[in-house]
């Protein structure tokens, strides 16, 4: 099975060699000068000033005096020196910079000829005010709006500080998430990426404190996954490359027994910079869920199902992520990185329900009244490793990357189960049961994935090509063991499984770009072979897969097309897009078990589901003007083969509800995004999201040709006030219309958040956050039926109140200022009053 993989993994580290080698052929080491054909080599060397060894790491950059567009840049090697190669004849500004130094702006003139230009030495002075301890001020926006993307700034949400992956999504323009923990981005599930690669873990499990962005992507290029339905999450971990350290230290606590801590850390020293960062948190959340069920027989109900659930909901977790960034030479750059983490949720619910029947030919009647008791434990561990080189060549805006991301993680269960319930009529317990369950199971995740990536400049755009492989391994291993009325508990076969699935995505992709006129155009092209094996011991060694492409089959489940075009005029731009997509059925999905839910219904999947396709065109205008920046999107969605969820009565059992997926016809939806963020004055900040949509669903025979249509809509604000550089008082809220479900419609949702936070000693901030501050986060649907009624009322958290404190701190001792010191008089370190 693991063959075509390991196949596509040699043969991407090949192509690396390759390049690599091909690349350093003829490329001695500066410096020496080397001839360039059709352009000039602008070299010099910078220097400290007073040192007579060269500085190294500074930046280098030379503009064009007509627009100060940049034309070429690079840093300075071990000696000091630097080399822009094939430079147009021109008139040009060389810039130099490094930290804690005056910066060094030198107009020069390129001859032409190809001959080489010697700048000469370029000298850098200790800029003093840099050095001082000095207050920081937000440079960078909490949301930025882009033409393709919106890019989300996790530190600048005070909601954010001791939060989680999943809490700050609620806060991303045009994202919201559910009770169960799932996001959606314009009524789509989107895919989640950790640095731009798949991770085995979820939202929740990542802390919020190690995020440096998110990007919020609706419409991914060929470059991306073709299983980007819903478009994409890409989760930025933190890491700096500034010189010498900077890092923070929190803590804090909260109401509901909340208690969370970490640290960051960042060193950058010479050619290497190192990245730290540790968190835990634990936390528990008192919960009630109410459901009610009817069975129905012309109109009128004959038997009814209400529960109601006290549950008491623990989370611990905690995590370790250390990475290294080498810079080996001016070209290349080797990246790695390790996280290790852990964590354990412990439930307990308290569920007690009456269920009656209408029976006509008795007087009274029949009641069902019971309680179920539920314990459960779990666990998880996980590791990951992150490799990647990256080099760019001596052709400017050419580069290649090569990486390798490898993900594991364990988890286990023990979970105990006790129903007790009376059937009583007229009064008169007849009749009486007790039945208990324990379950004890244990899995692992696993996720390899190799990529190779290449962009290749032209007069007039780029050429990107790449490769991917990923392999992703699941296996469970459940034992359900149950009793009744006390007696010797044997193993329940239904209800026990194990499986083992391997999920293998091979990907070639091809994009370019390139101007036709005013427009910009990308237009790309994706392959990609999927193979999907699930083996069940449990069920006599069975197995099912399926492939795309199978042989000569099927290559219309392989190819996925993007077109993309855009245009600048003044201050807006316009860009119209569309792909096609494929949506493969996740494996619980597929997987024929059964996970019960509560007394009366239970989980399982179907085996037979197929893929779903998706035709996705989006036409957006953005509009940025001073302090005020708009986009605009029109947005449709068309899928095939749509995988939906349906529930039906057990036949044997009419009482019991069964939830499981199935391939409707087909589903239409189309909608209106905009977005805002003004910056009404100095001291204002106003973010705002509108997302409205329309979706049609056409079930299919399968669920007797029900068609449904209706319109939905979400909003989210967010105000940030700030009077000086000491308070910041912050606003969220979000509102979540009623959408349709195939079989139902789902509840209204909404909440707000007040937060502020106070800086002093300009080290020490202190974040306060009261979550939902009125209490009225609530998810709930209605399921209805010509023979059924279902309604669900559910919540994932309860209004909290907590504080975190922080203290930042840094030291700008890189090797540059230790000379400069020992030169002098003075010694010691350099507080940057972080």
């Amino acid at each position: 099975m693991s063959s075509p993989f390991f196949r596509c993994l040699v043969f991407i580290a090949l192509l690396g060699s390759f390049d690599s080698m091909a690349q350093s052929q003829g490329t001695p080491p500066w410096p020496g000068g080397r001839p360039q054909i059709g352009g000039t080599v602008v070299q010099g060397r910078v220097m400290a000033k007073g040192q007579s060894k060269g500085l190294d790491f500074a930046s280098v950059a030379l503009l064009k005096t007509t627009d100060s567009s940049v034309v070429s840049g690079s840093l300075s090697n071990g000696g000091g020196y630097f080399s822009l190669e094939k430079v147009n004849p021109g008139n040009y500004l060389l810039q130099v910079r490094f930290l804690g130094c005056r910066p060094v702006d030198l107009p020069i003139k390129v001859p032409g000829g190809g001959t080489n230009l010697e700048v000469g030495n370029l000298t850098l002075e200790e800029d003093a005010t840099q050095l001082q301890a000095v207050e920081v001020t937000e440079t960078r926006q909490s949301t930025v709006l882009a033409i393709d993307r919106k890019i989300y700034t996790v530190d600048k949400d005070l909601t954010a500080k001791g939060a989680s992956a999943l809490e700050v999504m609620r806060n991303l323009p045009g994202v919201t998430a559910d009770a169960d923990g799932t996001v959606r981005l314009r009524n789509a599930v989107p895919q989640i990426f950790v640095d731009g690669r798949p991770s085995v873990l979820t939202l929740e499990q990542i802390p919020a404190e190690q995020i440096d962005r998110i990007e919020v992507i609706t419409n991914p290029s060929v470059k991306f996954d073709a299983g980007t339905t819903g478009g994409l999450l890409n989760v930025i971990m933190k890491k700096s490359t500034t010189p010498g350290y900077l890092g923070s230290l929190n803590a804090g606590a909260g109401t509901g027994r909340r208690y969370n801590t970490g640290m960051n850390l960042n060193l950058k020293e010479g050619a290497s910079a190192w990245s730290a960062s540790y968190n835990w948190s634990d936390f528990y959340n008192p919960l009630q869920n109410k459901t009610l069920r009817q069975n129905l027989s012309n109109g009128t109900p004959v038997q009814t199902f209400a529960q109601t659930s006290e549950s008491q909901l623990g989370r611990r977790f905690q995590m370790g992520r250390i990475g290294w960034d080498y810079t080996l030479n001016q070209r290349t750059t080797l990246t790695t990185a390790i996280s290790i983490g852990d964590g354990r949720f412990r439930n307990n619910d308290v569920q007690p329900y009456t269920w009656t029947q209408k029976t006509p030919s008795l007087i009274s009647d029949t009641f069902l009244v019971g309680q179920q008791v539920n314990g459960q434990t779990n666990f998880w561990k996980y590791g990951s490793l992150q490799w990647m080189l990256r080099k760019t060549t001596p052709k400017a805006g050419e580069e290649w990357t090569v990486d390798l991301n490898l993900n594991a993680s364990r988890n286990g269960t023990d979970a105990q189960f006790l129903n007790m319930a009376d059937s009583i009529r007229a009064g008169i317990v007849f009749d009486s049961l007790q039945r208990q369950q324990n379950n004890n199971g244990s899995g692992q995740n696993r996720v390899i994935t190799a990529q190779y990536d290449h962009i290749y400049p032209l007069a007039n755009g780029k050429w990107e090509w790449g490769l991917r492989s990923n392999l992703r391994i699941n296996s469970s291993d459940l034992t359900v063991k149950v009793g009744l009325d006390g007696g010797n508990q044997e193993i329940n076969p239904q209800l026990s499984n194990q499986f083992e699935i391997h999920d293998l995505v091979n990907a070639a992709y091809l994009n370019r770009q390139f101007m036709l006129g005013p427009w910009g155009i990308q237009a790309g092209l994706r392959l990609e072979q999927t193979q999907f094996d699930v083996r069940l011991p449990a069920l006599g060694d069975s197995s099912f897969s399926y492939r795309y492409p199978n042989g000569q089959a099927n290559w219309g489940k392989a190819i996925f097309p993007g077109v993309y075009l855009s245009r600048k005029f003044g201050p807006h731009e316009l860009q119209i897009n569309a792909s096609r997509k494929i949506g493969r059925p996740g494996f619980f999905q597929v997987l024929p078990f059964i996970l019960f839910a509560d007394a009366q219904g239970f989980r399982v999947g179907n085996p037979a589901l197929a893929p779903e396709f998706y035709h996705l065109a989006e036409f957006n205008h953005q509009f940025t003007k001073g302090n005020l920046s708009m986009t605009n999107s029109l947005f449709g969605r068309y899928t095939t083969q749509v995988i939906t969820e349906y529930v039906y009565r057990l036949p044997k059992d009419s009482n019991i509800l069964v939830n499981s997926y199935i391939n409707g016809q087909d589903q239409s939806a189309a909608g209106l995004e905009h977005s805002l963020r003004w910056n009404a004055s100095k001291e204002w900040t106003i973010t705002g999201n509108l997302n409205a949509f329309y979706t049609q669903v056409n079930a299919g025979p399968a669920l007797n040709n029900v068609s449904r249509n209706g319109w939905s809509w979400t909003a989210k604000s967010q105000i940030a006030f700030r009077p000086n550089n000491r308070w910041s008082l912050q606003w969220n809220g979000e509102y979540e219309a009623p959408r349709i479900l195939p079989q139902g419609i789902t509840y209204p949702a909404y909440g707000m958040d007040l937060s502020t936070s106070l800086t002093w000693n300009k080290s020490w901030t202190a974040v306060l956050l009261l979550s939902d501050v009125f209490n009225t986060r609530r998810f709930g649907n209605t399921i209805q039926s010509e023979t059924l009624f279902q309604e669900f009322i559910r919540r994932r958290e309860v209004r909290f109140l907590r504080l975190t404190v922080s203290y930042r701190f840094g030291n700008a001792e890189a090797s540059l200022f230790q000379r400069i010191r020992r030169s002098g008089a003075g010694g010691g370190g350099m507080d940057m009053g972080f």
